[in-house]
């Protein structure tokens, strides 16, 4: 049986170093790369970009707002993803709590505290800023 790469994408604001302790029990099955989830304006824009430095079949598995994405790229290019996992994301639309707590998140960020968010919401995992 050939290695399947394994391709991991972060979620909002994470490094690789989310997914350090999954790394080495991933490698068992494939290559493993984390995906630059930096690029793109959109998710639908951040799903291209991956797909074209991504091999030609892999698995895939989205974390967070890295599952939006895992979804959007499943949506273009099914037929490259040979199995595809999902952490901590949803496929549904936020409820009213979500959508407030991001709402309020844009208005920090948008007076210039953007640094404050990162640690609130997802600890020592992620960067203070990308």
């Amino acid at each position: 049986m050939t290695a399947l790469p394994v391709l991991l994408v972060p979620g909002l604001n994470c490094t690789a170093e989310v997914f350090s302790r999954q790394i080495p029990a991933a490698w068992a099955f494939g290559p493993v790369t984390i995906a630059d989830h930096r690029r793109g304006g959109s998710i639908a824009g951040i799903a291209a970009a991956i797909l074209a430095d991504a091999p030609p079949r892999f698995a895939l598995l989205g974390y967070s707002m890295g599952g939006y994405i895992a979804f959007e790229m499943l949506r273009q290019a099914r037929e490259r993803i040979e199995r595809i996992a999902f952490l901590a994301t949803s496929a549904r639309l936020d409820n009213p709590e979500q959508r407030e707590n991001r709402l309020r998140q844009i208005a920090i960020a948008r007076a210039g505290k953007f640094d404050s968010i990162p640690p609130a919401a997802f600890g020592t995992r992620c960067i203070r800023t990308i």
